[in-house]
């Protein structure tokens, strides 16, 4: 039995070994872990570095039916991905304001539609719409 001024063994205060010293809860020793760690490589993203879509690749290609000799440099790219990206933000957010009016849930093609009307100048609108009307067209008869 224990004496009466030293603390029982449940009462024993818990004390933290350090873990390298430590035996291992199932009685085996275990090997100490190599303090080198090996690094994994980081795959790139195939989307570069701004970790976001662009619109460049396909910039070569309408430029290629329009000027057939002529190219972009890196920053002419760019430029044309800021412009794209800013007037798509601004068609989308105008379409998404028109369903939100009209308490509707889905953002259809006379939404866009509309979007379109109201950001775009009228003879570029026509234009613009013309030509959707057109890839329209053509993507439903490819099916």
């Amino acid at each position: 039995m224990a004496e009466p001024g030293s603390p029982s063994p449940a009462e024993e205060p818990l004390v933290c070994q350090d873990p390298e010293k430590a035996s291992s809860p199932n009685g085996k020793e275990e090997k100490p872990r190599p303090r080198h760690r090996r690094h994994r490589r980081r795959r790139r993203s195939r989307l570069g570095t701004s970790q976001q879509p662009t619109f460049a690749i396909y910039f070569p290609k309408v430029l290629k039916e329009v000027h057939a000799g002529l190219s972009l440099s890196k920053e002419a790219k760019a430029v044309l991905d800021c412009f794209v990206r800013d007037l798509f933000e601004r068609i989308a957010d105008e379409a998404a304001n028109l369903v939100r009016n009209k308490k509707g849930s889905t953002l259809t093609y006379r939404d866009i539609q509309s979007g379109i009307r109201l950001v775009l100048p009228s003879q570029l609108y026509k234009y613009a719409d013309s030509q959707a009307n057109k890839a329209l067209i053509k993507f439903i008869s490819s099916k």
